[in-house]
């Protein structure tokens, strides 16, 4: 990562999801995923198999073979916290904390594991006599847990946790009471017509010890200019460059230094 990058010691992110979405491949059937497991398997020994993401597309011919999409599929590391996801038109790759101890690898960490196994599944398919990807898009999401007590105490001090967000706790005649749940989403647009960051708050429980969390979701998005595997980590990151400091810009200073331990 650049100097000039923010860096934290011990940063909220939980989840990181790298990806691409292409054209469906033709021809692609069941048996395809167990053949490209069998290129990973010492690495991911574990599958699952799930919902595929954007179902459903648009509408199902019921005249055709099979009218029902195939599934996703998740192959999982030995430690569960990396996960390659594939569909007929999506790879990604994921990284998640599965402990509370564990620690963040870092995006050159994750782009470097997703770069190798973008290239294992891209052999996979030239080997299989199918056509290259056709690109239609690009993903980078970084997922964070802020839990009560961790920069916030209350939604009415939201602004301790982001500085844009403010609840007039000084206007003695306002009518509304404190608020018992928050949303927010906001865009903006990447350099270059490179698509967008939108960004995204909710809240949620933590199953564990029933603790209020925010989740605060960065994700990049975009549209390929090119098919070139330079364009490719060309747009990650730009993408990266815009979490990273979007992130910066939109906490407080003193969350980053006090809980997130910011060395620079």
């Amino acid at each position: 990562m650049s100097a000039d990058f923010p860096d934290y010691e011990n940063p909220p992110v939980i989840e990181v999801v790298c990806g691409i979405t292409f054209e469906p491949l033709k021809g692609f059937k069941a048996p395809h995923f167990g053949l490209f497991w069998q290129k990973l398997r010492n690495e991911y020994p574990f599958c699952q198999s799930a919902p595929p993401l954007g179902f459903p597309p648009g509408p199902v011919d019921t005249e055709s073979e099979f009218p029902l999409p195939l599934p996703r599929i998740w192959f999982i590391s030995q430690d569960r916290t990396s996960v390659i996801q594939l569909q007929n038109d999506k790879f990604l790759c994921n990284w998640r904390k599965m402990e509370e101890g564990g620690s963040y690898p870092r995006y050159d960490n994750i782009i470097k594991s997703f770069k190798k196994n973008l290239k294992l599944f891209k052999t996979f398919l030239k080997d299989e006599k199918f056509n290259q990807l056709k690109l239609t898009e690009y993903e980078l999401s970084y997922i964070n847990h802020i839990p009560q007590s961790k920069g916030w105490e209350s939604i009415d001090q939201i602004q301790s946790l982001l500085p844009d967000l403010v609840w007039r706790t000084y206007d003695e005649d306002r009518f509304l009471p404190s608020p018992q749940k928050l949303g927010w989403t906001l865009s903006f647009p990447l350099p270059e017509n490179k698509g967008v960051l939108n960004v995204k708050l909710n809240q949620a429980i933590r199953k564990k010890d029933n603790v209020p969390l925010f989740i605060l979701e960065l994700t990049a998005q975009g549209t390929p200019t090119e098919q070139s595997v330079e364009g490719i980590w060309e747009y990650f990151d730009v993408a990266h460059k815009w979490i990273v400091f979007g992130f910066t810009d939109l906490t407080s200073p003193e969350v980053q230094r006090s809980v997130w331990k910011r060395k620079r």
